[in-house]
């Protein structure tokens, strides 16, 4: 989760250049924000489904490839159109990550430690974005 967190802000920490290289306005630039969330929403509850149906692991595994090529994707946008597609489908794959990861920690630890595992899960949430920052500032 810690490296999901990562990719998300690098975008809006890019948003000034993108929108400068691609001509997108303000308002185009919100929405390829938004295409992120929405496929990200879309897949929550399907990616617990999955996470039951095929086993959590796996379908990590099939969420970390399938987010990582649309992360790189993102950089071969040459249009906004394409950059949405690709921030949807990106969000798709990351939104299959919660159900597996919540099912995970259900699955290994027992009951008294699962409050500390999804704890330090949920502390990557705000760690990822905190520690890229800057970094991703200073990469631009």
């Amino acid at each position: 989760m810690f490296v999901a967190y990562l990719d998300r802000i690098n975008i809006s920490i890019a948003d000034p250049t993108i929108q400068k290289a691609l001509h997108i306005s303000p308002v185009a630039f919100g929405a390829v924000l938004s295409a992120f969330t929405f496929g990200y929403a879309i897949l929550q509850i399907p990616g617990g489904i999955l996470a039951d149906k095929i086993g959590a692991k796996k379908l990590l595994v099939i969420a970390l490839i399938w987010w990582s090529i649309f992360t790189g994707m993102t950089g071969m946008a040459m249009s906004v159109g394409f950059l949405i597609v690709v921030r949807v489908l990106f969000g798709v794959g990351e939104g299959l990550e919660n159900g597996a990861q919540f099912k995970l920690i259900g699955d290994f630890f027992p009951s008294k430690q699962r409050s500390a595992a999804n704890g330090l899960f949920l502390i990557s949430i705000a760690l990822g974005p905190a520690i890229v920052a800057p970094l991703a500032v200073w990469l631009l």
